[in-house]
């Protein structure tokens, strides 16, 4: 990913024909320094679906990243057997939890996971 980012900035200040003189503070194009991207961490955790609809859990899958840092990658549910899994992006546990309990549900568990893709 941080490839894609650099060469889309040399290629942004290529086709401007601008480049950037130490003097001003800025870098040559060549040397331009891109910060490493790191992913956030993600999460999976399990709790009743209670009083949600299947078309609300559509919705907060759309929803944007939430004031402790939260967004759903994937939600799976099964209404029959009450219970939703939830796969998160976020900073920590505590707030996956908080997120949770924002909206009154307590996850039965809540483990950090990595991404086989």
């Amino acid at each position: 990913m941080v490839g894609v980012v650099k060469d889309s900035i040399m290629q942004y200040y290529e086709d401007r024909q601008q480049f950037f003189m130490p003097e001003t503070g800025y870098t040559p194009i060549g040397n331009i320094n891109v910060p490493e991207v790191k992913s956030m961490p993600k999460f999976v955790d399990t709790h009743g679906m209670g009083s949600f609809t299947p078309e609300q859990l559509k919705a907060l899958q759309k929803a944007p990243r939430d004031e402790f840092g939260v967004v759903h990658d994937d939600i799976l549910f099964n209404k029959q057997e009450d219970k939703v899994f939830c796969i998160l992006d976020a900073p920590n546990k505590e707030a996956v939890l908080k997120h949770h309990q924002k909206v009154g549900v307590e996850p039965e568990w809540i483990l950090e996971v990595q991404p086989s893709k």
